[in-house]
């Protein structure tokens, strides 16, 4: 009760009052000019995750973000409380050739002592996304040798959510391949998963097939190594 939605479109510094003695929200397309006025004197954060800006920041250069419930909040004395990586995000998003702006919801007017209650949900991550959308097959493993796949296409290792997502839907097949007739579903003795299996993913689109599955054998069994089995 007393709460309210303004949708239109709004020029945050003129149309956004951060002190408010109730809780209101706005649907507020973000630049980087709001960006830097919203995070001035923002000492009562905790430090600044560099990684996690990035994340947002090239998900933001791609136009791949995504309006949710969660944006930016201020207090009712006008601290901000939430989202200080979107608006570092945005600001590292933004060049003089792609003008950066960003619709997120913008709370104002919230109790001081919300701050204590922010982010104690857990994180959602691809396994998690995956599975509530009904994929049965991922897992950890799985999403650890496609990210390693991925990055190995790429010169920044720069990964968002969504695109490892997507990456994961398009090389189904090939993973598939891999982990279940290269690895037969096993763990790789005294072998880290996840680069041996981006290299095999990879391979599985120009190589021997056959050939595949039985360097899959000699690493999982450790035997039958011939003159040209020495490398596996």
């Amino acid at each position: 009760a007393g709460m309210a939605m303004t949708a239109q479109k709004l020029t945050p510094s003129q149309d956004v009052p951060l002190v408010a003695s109730e809780p209101r929200m706005y649907v507020v397309d973000v630049d980087v000019e709001c960006a830097v006025k919203w995070l001035e004197g923002n000492v009562h954060n905790r430090p600044i995750r560099d990684g996690r800006v990035a994340l947002y920041a090239h998900d933001m250069a791609q136009k791949a973000w995504r309006f949710t419930h969660q944006g930016i909040a201020f207090d009712v004395t006008g601290k901000l409380i939430d989202g200080q990586h979107r608006l570092y995000a945005i600001m590292e998003a933004d060049k003089p050739d792609a003008h950066v702006l960003v619709r997120m919801a913008v709370w104002v007017g919230l109790p001081v002592d919300t701050r204590d209650y922010i982010d104690e949900g857990l994180a959602r991550t691809v396994v998690d996304v995956r599975r509530l959308g009904g994929d049965t097959k991922i897992s950890s493993y799985r999403a650890a040798v496609a990210r390693r796949t991925f990055i190995g296409t790429r010169t920044q290792v720069v990964l968002s959510r969504h695109e490892l997502i997507e990456f994961l839907i398009e090389h189904d097949k090939a993973l598939d391949f891999v982990i279940e007739e290269v690895f037969q579903k096993r763990k790789l003795w005294r072998l880290n998963p996840a680069p041996v299996g981006a290299v095999l993913v990879r391979a599985s689109y120009h190589e021997d097939r056959d050939v595949l599955r039985a360097f899959g054998h000699h690493l999982l069994e450790g035997t039958g190594i011939g003159a040209k089995e020495v490398a596996a």
